[in-house]
């Protein structure tokens, strides 16, 4: 079961970064190839040292399945894939009374 990554005060960026890449099964080694960077540079923001420019950012977040966002601040509450899930939960009940009144 994959690890839930949730951001405190106490967890940074570079340690997100980590969990959502341990999470896909990536190695350092393996990121570093797929975003064609030295293993040292990838390492090194896991390490918190060195912080990747914003469009390696969006890259390292396409590789691993998330957002930008996910990666510099944690993963949100209320999320829109949650709010769609509430309103699709909300639309069948509303069904569910309409077809009760209807009868």
């Amino acid at each position: 079961m994959p690890t839930v990554v949730i951001a405190t005060k106490d967890n940074s960026w570079s340690e997100r970064l980590r969990g959502y890449r341990e999470d896909a099964g990536h190695s350092q080694a393996s990121m570093a190839a797929e975003l064609v960077v030295p293993k040292t540079t990838y390492a090194s923001w896991e390490l918190g040292m060195r912080e990747p420019r914003f469009e390696m950012l969006v890259r390292i977040s396409q590789v691993l399945g998330v957002t930008p966002n996910d990666i510099l601040v944690g993963p949100q509450k209320g999320s829109v894939e949650e709010a769609l899930r509430e309103n699709e939960e909300m639309r069948r009940r509303l069904n569910a009374v309409l077809e009760a009144l209807t009868r």
